[in-house]
């Protein structure tokens, strides 16, 4: 493995290969925290890096990186399908870069909540800062892409001369960007059309609707054909009504730590206490101690 400073070397001169106009120092710019290799470390947060640097320019591919390893971006704003910032180049006046991705519609949403919300450790994963491996597949099976296909679906713009369109300015902020979806994807969901908040209120309202369920009886129905209803059924199926089925013979079960920690809570949302972090860390404890309890238990280790 290369020691960093090796590898900062070796950016850097293979930037200067390509450019030998210097930037403007930024002492306090937002330098990557990858001075070499990959600049991102999730899945999803590569993925989208992959989408939108698959048409980029190889020699402002190499540009972008210097640019965002120098730390020559001095602002960035991620905002519902829009990323505003300016970077420093070699002018006296930062450059403007602004970046718009086609977001999703208020139907499709809809029908991409509908999906995740047959599965509640979607939502968990999200709030315990993952992305949820499947949920590329949720979108596509509702007929839209979580991550953009094509050039059309992003349109950059920045203020330097450059006529290649990415230029290194641009190019160098959607590298940073990637490390911030590192540490929040729901930026990525964000960039698509809608806030952490947003997704959340949609998922506890479905959620909340599945739990209802659909009436058996209609609310019209007169009260002694809805005892009729019920008594004939019962009726029915008091012989066979404690006796299992065939389908006993195939039911698994898997005893195991929940794959989110403290799920039930992280599924309510930011709770009031979040800021209070000796509370917290005691939470987490007591969670900890009683998974650990029901697994002992489970498996007879009292």
């Amino acid at each position: 493995m290369r020691p960093k400073d090796e590898g900062q070397d070796s950016f850097v001169n293979e930037y200067w290969q390509f450019d030998s106009a210097t930037p403007i120092s930024v002492p306090d710019g937002l330098k990557a925290r990858s001075q070499w290799g990959e600049f991102t470390k999730s899945w999803w947060a590569g993925r989208w890096l992959k989408a939108l640097t698959q048409f980029v320019n190889p020699a402002r591919l190499v540009r972008g990186k210097a640019y965002a390893r120098l730390g020559q971006v001095i602002e960035l704003d991620v905002q519902v399908g829009l990323v505003l910032a300016r970077v420093q180049g070699t002018q006296p006046t930062p450059y403007r870069v602004r970046i718009e991705f086609q977001t999703l519609g208020d139907a499709e949403w809809e029908r991409a909540i509908a999906a995740m919300v047959n599965q509640a450790i979607y939502a968990a994963q999200l709030l315990n800062g993952e992305m949820p491996h499947e949920i590329e597949e949720v979108f596509r099976s509702v007929g839209v892409s979580l991550f953009p296909q094509n050039k059309s679906e992003l349109v950059t713009r920045c203020t330097c001369p450059d006529s290649t369109n990415p230029c290194k300015h641009t190019i160098a902020v959607y590298l940073l960007l990637g490390e911030h979806l590192d540490d929040d994807p729901f930026l990525l969901l964000a960039m698509r059309g809608r806030t952490k908040e947003q997704i959340m209120a949609a998922l506890r309202e479905k959620r909340a609707d599945h739990a209802v369920g659909p009436t058996l009886v209609p609310k019209a129905a007169p009260a002694h054909l809805i005892g009729l209803v019920t008594n004939a059924s019962l009726e029915e199926s008091l012989e066979t009504f404690w006796q299992m089925g065939e389908e006993i013979h195939t039911v698994q079960v898997r005893v195991t730590a929940p794959d989110v920690e403290m799920e039930a809570i992280r599924m309510l949302g930011e709770p009031s206490f979040a800021e209070d972090e000796a509370l917290s860390e005691r939470l987490t404890e007591i969670y900890r101690a009683v998974s650990r309890k029901a697994l002992d238990v489970a498996f007879g280790e009292r």
